[in-house]
């Protein structure tokens, strides 16, 4: 942020966790960003993007030194790069790609209901920095259904009552082809 020249532009990637992220270097940098550039987009990448380096969520943030504070910033959620998203990436038409769609929008910052917003910085701010798109409101919050701790607790040890007949029937095998009677 120091180093960029009065107008500069300049795209970072971070970490997911830079979202919502709370300690303080966490909330400074994005205070910083709000209050002396003009922080222009949070793109948010789908997990797997950077496969095999990294399994982990990823944003990117573009911003510009401008010295006056930023008034709104246009967020865009993209669930897919043209790839499979696995360590072994595979490309092609069958597989989503959003970036088309990115590019089209962002000259013009261009809002889609579920895709891109435009939030104002004074929202972010009254979040307490967090810019993960459902606090801010722009999504519903992912809800993850467990299993109760009793039915994952019976599965484990179906399992491993599984893993014991093999390692039975192996050992079983191994006298009968062995022939001396010792494991």
């Amino acid at each position: 942020m120091r180093s960029l020249r009065p107008s500069g532009r300049a795209g970072i990637i971070f970490p997911n966790g830079i979202l919502f992220g709370d300690s303080n270097s966490h909330i400074e940098v994005k205070r910083r960003l709000l209050k002396e550039f003009d922080l222009q987009a949070v793109v948010t990448l789908p997990k797997g993007m950077f496969e095999p380096y990294t399994p982990n969520p990823t944003c990117f943030f573009i911003f510009q030194k401008t010295g006056k504070p930023t008034k709104s910033v246009w967020f865009y959620r993209l669930e897919g790069d043209g790839s499979s998203l696995k360590k072994a990436r595979k490309f092609g038409p069958q597989f989503r790609n959003d970036f088309p769609g990115l590019l089209a929008k962002w000259t013009k910052r261009e809002t889609e209901e579920g895709r891109a917003w435009r939030v104002p910085a004074k929202l972010i701010e009254e979040k307490n920095y967090n810019m993960t798109l459902s606090a801010l409101g722009l999504v519903e919050p992912e809800k993850v259904e467990h299993a109760e701790p009793e039915e994952i607790l019976e599965s484990v040890a179906a399992k491993e009552e599984r893993i014991f007949d093999l390692i039975r029937e192996m050992q079983e095998l191994l006298l009968e082809g062995n022939g001396n009677g010792k494991v």
